[in-house]
């Protein structure tokens, strides 16, 4: 009986030289450079025979290409193949086998107000629907109610034979109750006796820093992501409207207290509205003088900042700044650079590829001060309490987030950002919408627009690495 097979639907392709092609699935990824005779064999044969592919390929080649999903038998749906992983993560979900981050938000007092922050300008959540200016009531967090979560996060990842938990420290501003995160880092400290590997992180906005939780913080390796918009030497303004009282100096001096316990620093810089006529390369040349080595660059969670500006012109002064970056050893990420780097690492994409770019998706628990659970701090749905941790995995709430993976919406089908974008921030979608399946087509247009910017550069840098002489018809890299 003959066998037929067909290129996958969603194959994205981008010349690199006359001689080699850049080929991934939208879908499932598993980039690789390949010939341009390969390129033109799979351009001339939408429906192959399996004689065909063998006699060109062999059949070594052959099964790599179907491991890649690059090829399917003529019968397969690749959408019904996705069904299949969707059916088996729903069946899965109760066990809690895809959590593996937990935020604390340790106060939801802040010292700052910034304009364009969500816990004041999204909607209210089902913690605080009415009652209070803020998402969230003006809470801190005990110790007890830090403890309780943190052990039953352990509980269920042990239970699924893993041993590593993420704690983020969040608020409000996290520092503003640092007596918390001191009893948290010393109980819990790196995990070891836990019989788990902990990690722990903190964003701030870098103005309040007690000197008793420095030596802590080196200790245990603790990330601290400090949020910084802009530098303005000449007002001493770093953030959007609304913050004129707390000035870069005394940034400057925190920042520098890290460095000195050499602190793994972060920086997180918003682009949005409020911030878009002060967004120049100050902070990439503060952080390459400091060897901050890394600055994340969070995109507006208010769409119509992309209308407003326009996705191209947002696109290229994002792509003009990564530039600039790269001459001063910093890296410019974001949501923007996931999607670019798991279309180029495919291998190591593999464990997000559900997830993508927004752990909401499964992966993150946040905790509230009162002990209630939400899937991320941006979420609206409770998924339930502390006391009853393990129930939150089975609960409907968590499955409406979670099943949120490898695709967006309906909208997102065929794209070529499909398998790598999760269509910005979970929350900052169902505020917009009141509904997560949802997506912007402005805001997909900025992305879309970054990552073609992005892999345009990939391209130049690995010409070099390519032979010159290979002309071998089957070549794809491994």
């Amino acid at each position: 009986m003959k066998v037929l097979y067909k290129l996958a639907p969603n194959l994205i392709k981008y010349s690199i030289t006359d001689d080699y092609y850049f080929i991934y699935n939208a879908l499932y990824g598993n980039g690789r450079i390949v010939s341009k005779e390969c390129n033109d064999f799979f351009d001339g044969h939408t429906i192959i025979s399996e004689h065909e592919v063998l006699e060109y390929f062999g059949d070594e080649m052959f099964n790599d290409l179907i491991a890649l999903n690059f090829v399917y038998k003529v019968e397969e749906d690749e959408r019904a193949l996705l069904e299949k992983e969707l059916d088996q993560r729903q069946q899965e979900l109760h066990t809690g086998i895809y959590f593996d981050r937990l935020h604390l938000s340790t106060t939801n007092k802040c010292n700052m107000s910034c304009s364009y922050c969500f816990c004041s300008t999204f909607d209210y959540s089902e913690a605080n629907p009415q009652d209070d200016k803020l998402r969230f009531p003006q809470q801190a967090m005990s110790f007890e109610v830090a403890k309780e979560a943190i052990e039953k996060s352990i509980q269920v990842i042990q239970m699924n034979g893993k041993n590593k938990l993420s704690i983020e420290f969040f608020g409000g501003e996290p520092f503003l109750n640092s007596k918390l995160i001191e009893e948290v880092l010393l109980h819990f400290g790196d995990g070891t006796s836990f019989g788990m590997d902990l990690e722990y992180g903190v964003t701030t906005n870098g103005s309040y820093l007690p000197s008793s939780i420095l030596e802590l913080l080196a200790k245990y390796k603790v990330r601290v992501a400090v949020s910084i918009d802009y530098i303005d030497y000449l007002t001493g303004e770093f953030r959007g409207e609304g913050n004129n009282l707390i000035k870069w100096a005394t940034l400057d001096k925190n920042i520098g207290k890290l460095r000195d316990r050499n602190i793994n620093i972060e920086l997180q810089s918003v682009m949005s509205e409020e911030t878009w006529d002060h967004f120049n390369y100050e902070l990439i040349d503060y952080a390459a003088a400091m060897g901050i080595k890394s600055i994340e660059i969070i995109m507006s969670f208010d769409f119509d900042f992309y209308r407003k500006f326009g996705s191209k012109e947002i696109g290229d002064r994002i792509l003009d700044a990564y530039d600039y970056a790269q001459t001063k050893g910093v890296l410019l990420s974001g949501y923007w650079y996931q999607s670019f780097w798991g279309i180029v690492h495919p291998d190591e994409w593999v464990e997000r590829r559900a997830w993508k770019t927004c752990p909401t998706i499964g992966r993150l628990i946040s905790i509230e001060p009162d002990g209630s659970a939400y899937a991320c701090k941006t979420t609206s749905k409770k998924l339930g309490n502390t006391d009853l941790f393990q129930e939150i995995f089975a609960g409907e709430a968590y499955r409406y987030y979670a099943m949120r993976a490898y695709s967006n919406s309906t909208g997102c089908v065929d794209c070529e950002l499909e398998g790598f974008c999760s269509g910005n921030c979970t929350g900052a979608v169902e505020n917009e919408f009141d509904d997560i399946y949802n997506y912007d087509e402005a805001y997909c247009k900025t992305i879309k627009h970054i990552v073609k910017g992005l892999l345009e550069r990939y391209f130049v840098e690995i010409k070099a690495q390519l032979p010159e002489t290979e002309k071998k018809a089957d070549y794809i890299s491994g």
